[in-house]
């Protein structure tokens, strides 16, 4: 019987290690799970970036087509405009002459007023910033749109994405949040919205009740800018969603 004893008693001392060592493995399979779920979000958030980039340059296709048809219109009006302008001049001068002969008497000469000054980058970013604190969401975002279609290489570009997706959040819209920070972090990895990006993403995940992939994002932002306003913001919720786990 002795060596019975001997096999059970070493059963036991062995149990607790392989329950740890089954945990373990329960546990490499739950991030490996959460990295292919986070991979499938990040593919299905690429396809609609695609799809949106497409509707996107469509748009800005027809834009520039429209303004092309609008330019040239003009350019005829105004052509034909100097040309009815210089006919009037002509005739005025022909009728302007006094009875009885004498030198005519030049006519008043009408002046066309100037066409409005184009708004530049600037003006248009203002505007849709207005509108967005005044608490417009959409319309906002519709201006900010613009914005980038108009002036896509514009310094203000990162900011006017990141501002998309927060109206986005503000509307409950967190699928589309999620898709305008991806495009901020993307598109414009230097900008000073970037790790602001980060954060609203991260939130924005919590609101889906995907806090695992929150953690994810924050612990990105807190390890590429730690010493930003969002990347202390980001400790503190990190913080946070670790504590209910």
């Amino acid at each position: 019987m002795k060596p019975y004893r001997f096999f059970i008693l070493a059963a036991f001392l062995l149990l607790p290690s392989c329950a740890q060592n089954l945990q373990n493995q329960i546990d490499d399979q739950g991030r490996a799970i959460t990295i292919l779920q986070r991979k499938n979000q990040e593919l299905d958030r690429s396809l609609r970036r695609l799809r949106d980039d497409y509707e996107n340059d469509m748009e800005k296709l027809r834009y520039d087509m429209k303004t092309m048809r609008s330019a040239t219109e003009q350019k005829a009006q105004q052509e034909a405009g100097a040309q009815g302008e210089a006919a009037e001049q002509q005739d005025a001068a022909f009728e302007s002459v006094p009875p009885g002969g004498g030198a005519p008497v030049p006519a008043p000469r009408q002046t066309r007023p100037a066409p409005p000054a184009s708004l530049t980058d600037k003006d248009m970013y203002n505007q849709a910033y207005t509108v967005y604190s005044g608490g417009d969401y959409a319309k906002s975002r519709k201006m900010f749109n613009d914005f980038l279609k108009t002036h896509p290489a514009s310094q203000f570009a990162g900011s006017a994405q990141f501002w998309i997706a927060s109206t986005y959040f503000k509307e409950g819209q967190y699928e589309e949040a999620i898709s305008a920070c991806d495009d901020v972090i993307k598109k414009y990895p230097q900008g000073n919205k970037t790790p602001d990006a980060y954060y609203l993403q991260a939130l924005a995940f919590c609101e889906i009740k995907d806090s695992t992939t929150a953690q994810i994002i924050l612990e990105d932002l807190i390890q590429k800018y730690p010493n930003s306003e969002a990347g202390n913001a980001g400790k503190q919720k990190y913080e946070e969603l670790k504590s209910k786990n």
